[in-house]
């Protein structure tokens, strides 16, 4: 099992808890003697849940004893971190501690790291009273990732859990031409200022995204020694046990957070003659290949979309010819063999996750569903030999591609016709100020000659240099058949908030597939990330149109994207 493997390869130490938690502190009866103690919403309300009101005086004296107790019961050192999620109080006393030249570069809102320091500190300090020696840690995440505008030092009792989920998973620490990174560096720095102890939550695989092979050896090579260096109390890896795509960096990252001492490449080696046997020198090309490709790669990456773009055609030829030169080594070797068929498998999910995309990209989703299912039975082969991981084996793809292809499947579906793919390439302008439309961006006549050329779906904005939580604007054309022709313009999936204008006027957004549960009557008119059409039978003319998208990525989506992400279709409508 896996406890086991963890044992053997030096997992371990004092257990220090780091958890979404404040729940475990909060009486369920609370909201109703005492609402004040609780998170006040934009609205002026106070909500009954986890998310608390921190100014308050009374909820601190609660919070301290119901840690106190949690420790008494054998909690030696506890998590006391927010809730998952942004349900920060908006009350005045507590938006007061916010400093508001603090903003948090992610999201581009103030950082609230400030109130929180306060508030843990404060609770801290009531709990060192009866238990000195017990650690309470509290993660460094979302929001209150940057560092408090405080000069004044933590209590000795608190522990900074540092949880990047913020920063770019394709890159490593301080790498110069990742600004996410590269930030990194003056965030940990200040931590390390104020809080007298250091914890380390370190991803090791791209978040949402469980598909595609990665090996993140230049990152653990340089960061586990620099965060060594920070005086780290602790570090907790996380990690899907999809060994057929990321095993080697599993035992990597396992070996050097016991000891960051170790010398990576010579862990290697040994990892790969001991593992690969005869094929060990085709299975390191492999592996350092793939490493090579995504540290240079000017993609960052939240979900598929950034790693996507490591797989160059270069790079599959390179993984071809080192996975049919090792299968050939280890043949005689059922052990060996077996070993490389494993990654073989993994490099598999690359081929028809590009042969998804492919058809797509041409309109094509039945043809896309076909390759999905049978991918998806194929990685599920993978999880009852136990080399992909059980819960996660499929779920990102099913969560993220099955929508965007089912979708795509329904509209396009006779009587209703395909009649055109609108081209990859948009002309595209940032709008900081929030002006495009009083400034008549969606016009058919506005001059955009000014205008970026960017890639949509090809290619992310980030891979082609651009990186703004602000509001975007796209432009392109069309030709439609005829005046009275029932036509839709689909968007297989956008991220962030759209609105869609053709010959400058403003058209509603459809969801193709119904939501699942009754949606919440205050939710927008689409779902996050779904498949939606707009019809644009009364506003077309024969012959070329001019469609315009607006698109809000002033809140934080998904990491590094804001912008259209998969093909715009034209769809002929059967006349009802």
């Amino acid at each position: 099992g896996g406890g086991h493997w963890k044992d053997w390869n030096g997992a371990g130490g004092e257990n220090f808890a780091h958890s979404h938690s404040w729940g475990h502190y909060i009486p369920k009866t609370l909201f109703a003697e005492h609402p004040e103690y609780f998170a006040q919403g934009a609205d002026g309300k106070r909500k009954d849940g986890d998310w608390l009101c921190t100014s308050n005086p009374g909820i601190r004296e609660v919070f301290a004893n119901n840690v106190i107790a949690a420790i008494k019961g054998g909690a030696k050192n506890p998590s006391i971190s927010p809730p998952d999620g942004r349900g920060y109080c908006r009350c005045e006393k507590c938006v007061a501690q916010d400093d508001p030249k603090a903003i948090e570069p992610s999201s581009g809102t103030v950082s609230i790291s400030t109130r929180y320091a306060d508030f843990f500190d404060d609770v801290a300090q009531r709990v060192a009273k009866t238990y000195p020696d017990s650690v309470l840690n509290f993660y460094v995440y979302a929001d209150y990732t940057q560092p408090p505008t405080r000069e004044k030092k933590l209590a000795p009792n608190l522990c900074a859990v540092i949880a990047p989920i913020r920063y770019c998973r394709l890159h490593a620490i301080g790498n110069a031409e990742c600004p996410s990174r590269k930030q990194q560096l003056a965030m940990i720095d200040g931590w390390s200022k104020v809080a007298s102890r250091l914890g380390y939550y370190n991803y090791m695989y791209n978040l949402a995204d469980a598909t595609l092979p990665m090996f993140k050896f230049t990152p653990c090579k340089l960061e586990f020694p620099y965060l060594a260096g920070k005086g780290l109390a602790f570090m907790t890896i996380e990690v899907l046990s999809n060994w057929y795509i990321y095993g080697p960096q599993i035992y990597l990252s396992l070996r050097m957070a016991y000891n960051p001492k170790l010398d990576a490449t010579a862990l290697m080696e040994d990892y790969y003659t001991k593992f690969y046997g005869p094929a060990a020198a085709h299975m390191k090309a492999y592996w350092t290949a793939i490493d090579d490709t995504t540290t240079k790669l000017h993609n960052h990456s939240g979900g598929f979309y950034g790693q996507a773009a490591a797989y160059t055609p270069e790079l599959l030829r390179t993984c071809e010819t080192a996975l049919a030169l090792a299968a050939k080594a280890a043949k005689e070797d059922p052990n060996f063999a077996e070993r490389v068929a494993m990654h073989a498998a993994g490099f598999q999910n690359i081929v028809d996750y590009r042969d998804i995309c492919d058809a797509m990209a041409k309109g094509d989703f039945t043809k896309a569903k076909e390759t999905f299912t049978a991918m998806t039975k194929r990685i599920d082969g993978l999880i009852a030999k136990k080399q992909a991981n059980a819960e996660y084996g499929t779920s990102y793809l099913r969560r993220f591609l099955l929508k965007t292809i089912d979708g795509g499947i329904a509209v396009t579906a006779a009587p209703n016709k395909l009649l055109a793919v609108l081209p990859d390439k948009w002309k595209f302008a940032a709008d900081d100020m929030d002006m495009g439309e009083a400034k008549s961006f969606a016009a058919t006549d506005h001059d955009d000659a000014k205008w970026k050329l960017v890639a949509t779906h090809s290619a992310t904005l980030s891979g082609q240099g651009i990186g703004e939580n602000t509001v975007l604007w796209y432009r392109t054309k069309f030709t439609a058949p005829g005046k009275n022709a029932a036509l839709s313009l689909v968007f297989a999936e956008v991220d962030g908030d759209v609105s869609v204008f053709v010959n400058g006027k403003k058209l509603d957004p459809k969801p193709v597939l119904a939501p699942a549960k009754k949606a919440n009557p205050n939710a927008p008119a689409v779902p996050g990330r779904s498949v939606f059409e707009v019809d644009v039978s009364g506003a077309v003319i024969e012959g070329e149109n001019v469609v315009a998208v607006r698109c809000d990525n002033r809140k934080i989506s998904e990491l590094f994207l804001g912008e259209i992400l998969r093909p715009v279709v034209l769809v002929g409508k059967a006349k009802q």
